[in-house]
């Protein structure tokens, strides 16, 4: 067997340097796989052995059956999956922090598990993806962020908020104070609390031994935790895209004089630092498909439904292609997209050696 590397089981920590207050994590992980095995997707995702797993008789959310290491589960149905549930990813918080451990000994990041998940099925779905920045400058105090909202000093996306307070029942101090936008059931919501109550809690010591320590989390399931996992499929400053999202769905701002248009209102200032040089990155617009692989990859996951609801019509009153003519006649080619369908023929033998401009003739032709 496999020597198997053991990864520290507590939390990670922070940074506690000056060059570095603000750290992102990959707090949960949970995707689906339809059209391979375990071992293929233990071999090419985790890129682990599968002799690390254990095999369960017991599954979770619907699956009969699980292998589970450490704190790393793969969800299954067994050799025969009627139901079509396909191969299932779960990685709490606690499976993140191990899977760390294991990109590093593999040197591999997490644009690299991502990347992979989509180059073996590039329909993967993630049901669920939680991203997270740990905060030991503590550019704000959590409990400011509820007075601002109070005060209707926030623009935002979301139309409700949510605080908690816990309290100790010895001299009715606070005990830590947490602050939700969006609801449980949203596909996007986001969590700010302060870290330090809870790690003192669990070690049993008093906050001041934690030191400052907030966390900030965004928890998307769903399309919009597929589109993140796209973006950090490509691009490996998770920092940089956990703070563009909350910059696209919140700003904290400061009453400005009169004007009645709280969108038109400043910056508040501490919010304005956390956020500096962060872009606006929305969950819920695609990008533009660039290639045709892209284009049908975007269909698939879009449109199917649609498409397949206007064929059971189609057929139910007797028209059938009637309705799918009429799209596709409305359609208008422009030159990017003969230039896709150009790039996709020519990688295939048959086209390969055929000229560029025959090509778009061609198409124009069929067309």
């Amino acid at each position: 067997m496999t020597e198997v590397l053991e990864p520290p089981y507590d939390n990670m920590g922070v940074l506690r340097t000056k060059e570095m207050y603000l750290k992102p994590v990959i707090d949960w992980v949970q995707v689906t796989f339809k059209n391979f095995g375990v071992e293929k997707i233990v071999k090419e995702i985790l890129k682990l052995d599968i002799s690390f797993f254990t095999k369960n008789d017991f599954g979770f959310c619907g699956y009969k059956y699980s292998f589970q290491f450490n704190d790393i589960f793969i969800f299954h149905n067994g050799e025969y999956d009627e139901r079509g549930m396909g191969v299932n990813i779960q990685m709490t918080g606690k499976g993140c922090r191990q899977f760390d451990f294991y990109l590093k000994t593999q040197k591999r990041t997490w644009k690299d598990f991502f990347k992979d998940c989509f180059k073996l099925e590039s329909t993967c779905n993630f049901s669920r993806l939680d991203v997270s920045i740990d905060d030991t400058k503590v550019y704000f105090k959590v409990p400011s962020l509820v007075r601002k909202i109070k005060a209707g000093e926030i623009v935002s996306k979301f139309k409700h908020s949510y605080n908690f307070e816990k309290i100790k029942n010895s001299d009715g101090s606070n005990a830590g104070t947490t602050l939700y936008m969006g609801s449980p059931t949203s596909n996007v919501r986001f969590r700010f609390y302060e870290k330090n109550y809870e790690e003192a809690f669990k070690k049993g010591v008093e906050v001041e031994e934690i030191g400052d320590w907030n966390r900030y989390e965004i928890q998307m399931r769903d399309e919009n935790a597929t589109r993140c996992a796209e973006v950090l499929s490509i691009d490996d400053n998770i920092l940089y895209i956990v703070k563009s999202v909350l910059n696209q769905y919140v700003r904290f701002v400061k009453k400005t004089g009169s004007d009645s248009n709280k969108r038109r209102w400043d910056t508040w200032k501490n919010w304005k630092k956390f956020i500096e040089d962060s872009g606006k990155l929305s969950l819920y617009i695609k990008p533009e498909p660039k290639t045709f692989e892209e284009t049908y990859r975007w269909l698939m996951k879009q449109t199917s439904n649609s498409l397949k609801s206007i064929e059971l019509i189609e057929k139910a009153i007797g028209i059938e292609g009637r309705f799918m003519e009429n799209i596709i006649e409305a359609a208008d080619l422009k030159e990017e997209h003969y230039e896709k369908m150009i790039n996709y023929l020519k990688q295939i033998p048959d086209f390969a050696d055929i000229d560029k401009g025959a090509l778009r003739m061609s198409l124009e032709n069929l067309s």
